[in-house]
């Protein structure tokens, strides 16, 4: 005979709910299906990003440019420059050369230019992956009209 506690215990658990196995692995494959999907979205967002990132870096090479310019403008009474050098410095008449900053962020940037053109080359600085692996290593260098150039 089941005492009154162990008949209690009994229909509890005969009355329980669950989820039946078919309902489990249903929701499985719709979450494999959704994983499926959002995975590559996912990837083309990070190339998107790491390309975002390099036009960023060259923007801010471009501007270092021109403040170094308009330092270099001030230093030199207003004598006009010529191009950059191999240490990263605006160069010219005037005498007094002006370095251009380097550090990007997540690049080092190198500065070249003569009287019409500047080219800014970046390279990855930290330890995370190549950034130029996926994106193409074209993208290193790119070439733009320099603010000491009148034409």
């Amino acid at each position: 005979m089941l005492h009154k506690d162990q008949s209690a215990r009994k229909s509890f658990l005969s009355n329980q709910e669950g989820f039946t196995l078919i309902e489990i692995i249903a929701v499985l494959i719709i979450l494999g299906l959704l994983a499926a999907v959002a995975v590559p979205k996912f990837g083309a967002l990070t190339d998107e990003a790491r390309k975002k990132a390099l036009g960023e870096a060259f923007a801010a090479g471009r501007s270092n440019i021109s403040m170094a310019y308009s330092e270099y403008l001030l230093k030199n009474s207003g004598a006009g420059a010529n191009g950059t050098n191999d240490s990263n410095e605006i160069t010219g008449t005037g005498g007094t050369n002006v370095a251009i900053p380097t550090n990007l962020g997540d690049f080092d940037a190198a500065y070249s230019g003569d009287q019409s053109d500047c080219t800014i080359t970046l390279t990855d600085n930290d330890d995370t992956p190549d950034w130029f692996s996926d994106i193409g290593e074209d993208e290193k260098s790119r070439t733009f009209r320099c603010p000491w150039n009148n034409e």
